[in-house]
């Protein structure tokens, strides 16, 4: 018998898709499994993990629930379509247009830029700000090199507050407008918060500049969670409306982050403008939406989107606000 000849029988066309149906409904209950525990993320550091990636859900549990379908396994289509629905609940909010009532209030164009301290492009940030022509940014992972670049931009943004850091815990808040107030609190016992009261036409606002630790372990996920509680108090104690603006390391959809969201009644301004996913700079499919711009609850997004490649790990967003008449 020749080497290249067997005794083992070819695999039957039967088996071969036996073991493919077995391959998709693995995949699908395991889609389903990191679905519902997502929601658990106030009991895990893992769980709050899995919770961020709705979109990527969604994308893969589509093609998969077809499949199924098309090979007539029908349970498992039914556990396709429930990580479908669930995921496409979460996604869809952020879809429905948001009404934005009539009137001339004040405006305010607010840009949350992570940098990335490692980012020599400064150049090209420059350029981009300032052809923006922001009121107010807010700049997380602020260097000393960057916080020489942004001091060029002084003409546009000459009021600002900044603490450096030698790693990527530096923080810039930077306005067009004079500075009625401004402070840093501390969240947990190294981040802190920029927070600055402006006056826009009349009408007093509060900015607060935050940029939280990222959950690479799990106590870095529980000192977040630990900010943003810190950081849902200085909401509630300010009698301003509120804007929250940086890189919050967490999606709306993290335990934490909800929480504080619940907590203080501020409202994603992405609301009638889609996922707009930030991190990392990757294709859109992979990316998530860790760098948010929240607002108080009679400040209405006019507009919303996320800027251009900066060479950043991070995209930057790009928020247009209307606020609220004085005395509301």
């Amino acid at each position: 018998m020749a080497p290249s000849e067997s005794n083992e029988p070819a695999p039957s066309r039967s088996h071969r898709q036996v073991i493919l149906v077995r391959l998709l409904q693995l995949a699908i209950a395991g889609l389903l499994l990191a679905t519902l525990i997502g929601w658990l993320g106030q009991y895990s550091y893992l769980a709050d993990l899995a919770a961020h990636f709705r979109l990527q859900y969604l994308l893969l549990a589509v093609p998969l629930t077809l499949l199924l379908a098309a090979m007539r396994q029908w349970k498992s289509t039914s556990v396709g379509l429930a990580v479908v629905l669930i995921n496409a609940g979460c996604i869809a909010p952020l879809y429905w247009p948001a009404p934005v009532p009539p009137g001339n209030t004040a405006s305010l164009k607010v840009i949350a830029v992570n940098v990335h301290v490692a980012n020599r492009n400064h150049a090209r940030v420059q350029k981009w700000l300032r052809s923006e022509q922001p009121d107010v940014v807010i700049v997380s992972e602020l260097s000393t090199a960057w916080s020489h670049a942004i001091a060029e931009l002084t003409d546009q943004l000459p009021h600002r507050i900044e603490q450096l850091d030698v790693g990527n815990g530096g923080l810039g808040v930077y306005s067009r407008f004079p500075l009625d107030e401004s402070e840093w609190h501390l969240l947990g016992d190294v981040n802190h918060a920029g927070r600055i009261r402006i006056t826009v036409d009349g009408t007093p606002v509060t900015v607060f500049g935050v940029h939280t630790y990222a959950p690479f372990h799990r106590w870095m996920s529980e000192m977040r969670d630990e900010q943003f509680a810190r950081l849902a108090e200085l909401v509630d104690s300010t009698e301003t409306p509120v804007i929250v603006a940086g890189d919050l390391n967490a999606t709306t959809w993290s335990a934490g982050l909800r929480s504080m969201l619940a907590a203080t009644g501020l409202v994603d301004t992405r609301v009638g403008f889609g996922l707009q996913p930030t991190w990392p700079t990757t294709p859109w499919p992979l990316r998530i939406a860790i760098d948010h711009c929240l607002v108080s609850d009679g400040i209405t997004t006019v507009s919303r989107r996320v800027g251009p490649d900066i060479g950043s790990d991070h995209f930057p967003i790009v928020v247009e606000l209307r606020l609220p008449p004085t005395g509301q």
